[in-house]
C-alpha cells in the first residue's frame, strides 16, 4: 500500500511549501520587509516568524564553517 507524502508536519501551522516561500523571501528581505511582501501576496506572518524561519535555515556557505 502506497502512502502519499505529507504536505505538512503534524501540528504545523504552515505547509512545507509556504515555509519554503517564507524562507526564500527571508534570505532576501528579512524581518519587517519580508512580512510586508508576504502580506502583499496574501500570506500574513509576523516579522518574528520570518526571522525564525531564516535562522532555522542551514548555512550554505562552506567558508562559515
Amino acid at each position: 500500500m502506497s502512502r502519499r507524502p505529507a504536505v505538512t508536519q503534524r501540528w504545523a501551522r504552515r505547509t512545507r511549501a509556504l515555509t519554503a516561500l517564507v524562507a526564500d523571501l527571508a534570505v532576501v528581505a528579512a524581518g519587517r520587509a519580508g512580512a510586508a511582501v508576504l502580506a502583499r501576496v496574501g500570506t500574513r506572518v509576523s516579522r518574528s516568524t520570518v526571522l525564525r524561519v531564516l535562522m532555522a535555515q542551514p548555512i550554505a556557505d562552506p567558508a562559515w564553517r
